[in-house]
């Protein structure tokens, strides 16, 4: 894939046994509004959009700006769906970390019901298997709160390694914590 134009970039549904990952739709808002709801006092630590989505209409508004960064080639804000029950599992994101490597970054969360069952792990593989072979990415990265156990655990069980804290990184909710850094690259073992 030619990098030189992230507009290019396009997703469409991964597919698991388990899972649907696709985007975000007008008519998941009031799905996303009540995961985020369920969610926010274990998301609150870790993630700035904790306390957002206080109804159906703010939840979607974030989703039509996720649309419009999907259109725009920019970020790609996607939901995960169970396949068996087809309810919202959780969110991910895809962003452009460079063009010219390529590089990315996988951001991810789980609605409290849903932790525990492996589900984001599984999603991290469908979502770097796609960027390695659709994408032609180089590098992948996923970054969490030093302190964010479950996080830095969904990295290592996906075979990402540690690289290093930046110091002072991650700012969220008055709070400025370390933030570390795990990679895969394209040439590592998956």
């Amino acid at each position: 894939m030619d990098m030189d134009n992230a507009a290019k970039l396009q997703f469409h549904e991964l597919r698991s046994e388990r899972l649907i990952i696709r985007q975000l739709q007008d008519a998941d808002a009031h799905e996303l509004y009540s995961a985020v709801a369920e969610s926010r006092d274990n998301l609150r630590p870790w993630l700035p959009f904790a306390d957002d989505h206080q109804s159906p209409e703010e939840s979607l508004e974030y989703i039509r700006q996720s649309s419009e960064a999907i259109a725009a080639g920019v970020s790609f804000n996607l939901s995960i769906w169970s396949a068996a029950e087809y309810s919202l599992l959780g969110c991910c994101g895809l962003h452009i970390k460079n063009e010219r490597i390529p590089s990315f970054e996988i951001g991810y969360w789980a609605r409290k019901s849903a932790e525990g069952n492996g589900y984001i792990t599984e999603a991290v593989h469908l979502l770097y298997d796609f960027m390695f072979t659709s994408w032609n990415a180089r590098r992948i990265e996923i970054r969490c709160d030093s302190e964010n156990a479950r996080s830095a655990a969904v990295a290592v069980r996906s075979g990402f390694q540690f690289e290093g804290s930046l110091r002072s990184a991650h700012y969220v909710n008055g709070k400025i914590s370390d933030m570390d850094v795990y990679s895969l690259l394209n040439t590592d073992p998956h």
